[in-house]
């Protein structure tokens, strides 16, 4: 789609005015046309509005726009007019889960005509951004903290290497072969980012106390839940349990076993990383770990 050099197309500014939580975006502006642009509009030739179109994407923190989960609602034009009003074709976001959080940007993209064969003669695109904060996204109801039964935990601290060979066992304390650990961590070489690894059918994911609202909650290596520790105090969500993901100082690890057991927490563990160190000529680093388990 190529938008028209010379439109007779004229959008007032978008706005995006959303209710008390969030939920609902209401979206109001309009389209005119300015029948008086005789560098767009030649004499005898009376043009209409034939077609309005709305797209959301999000921005990802890297500012590029990616495909957002929300979708617009609005009544499409059922015929040529003089004028749209977006509140009054019912133009909204309405995401009542709230699925999504962060900085969006709707554009509208709004067509003219003088012919009813062409409907894209003229073309004309506009675009607003809106934030929605973090703290309006609520964490997963898949939640361990209702799936789960709150079963005391017990605190370990550790070293361990970054290995591609070997790997921790929580059942031993210790770093063992990788056929009999239960997680892995890697280390990039040029980057020296980190990857925590769930091995022989372990998964792993990043805790989700960070979006449940408490921030007394938000634990990490250096903020600890106080003893004694429940496995209710780690929230997570089943369906971000994956072979890998990144692994750093802030918040804790979720990791579960193909044995877990949601009563007695069997093969339930958190992990957090206290201290990381490059082992010089090792391509590798010496990690302080802190864990719980039953």
């Amino acid at each position: 789609m190529v938008v028209t050099k010379i439109s007779p197309i004229r959008i007032q500014p978008l706005r995006i005015t959303p209710n008390a939580d969030m939920s609902v975006f209401a979206i109001s502006g309009s389209a005119t046309l300015d029948a008086f642009d005789t560098t767009a509009i030649s004499d005898g030739f009376d043009p209409f509005l034939t077609k309005f179109d709305f797209l959301l994407v999000h921005v990802n923190e890297h500012g590029q726009n990616e495909g957002s989960l929300l979708q617009v609602q609005y009544t499409p034009l059922t015929g040529p007019t003089a004028a749209i009003s977006f509140e009054e074709q019912g133009a909204k976001i309405i995401d009542s889960a709230k699925a999504q959080c962060g900085t969006f940007k709707l554009f509208v993209i709004i067509k003219a005509s003088n012919n009813l064969a062409i409907e894209d003669m003229f073309i004309t695109i506009d675009s607003v951004e809106f934030v929605r904060d973090p703290a309006y996204c609520r964490a997963d109801p898949e939640s361990s903290s209702s799936i789960i039964e709150r079963v005391e935990l017990r605190q370990y601290t550790s070293q361990m290497k970054t290995s591609t060979a070997n790997g921790y066992s929580f059942k031993k304390g210790a770093e063992v072969p990788l056929k009999d650990a239960q997680i892995q961590v890697t280390m990039d070489e040029l980057t020296g980012k980190l990857t925590l690894h769930g091995v022989n059918g372990y998964k792993v994911t990043r805790y989700s106390n960070v979006q449940d609202h408490v921030f007394d909650d938000d634990w990490c290596a250096t903020f600890l839940p106080p003893a004694p520790a429940h496995t209710t105090d780690f929230k997570y969500s089943p369906t971000k349990l994956a072979d890998a993901t990144d692994f750093e100082k802030e918040g804790f690890w979720i990791v579960i076993g193909p044995n877990f057991d949601r009563e007695t927490a069997h093969d339930f563990y958190t992990i957090a990383l206290k201290k990381s160190e490059i082992i010089e000529g090792a391509n590798a680093a010496q990690l302080e770990i802190v864990y719980y388990k039953k």
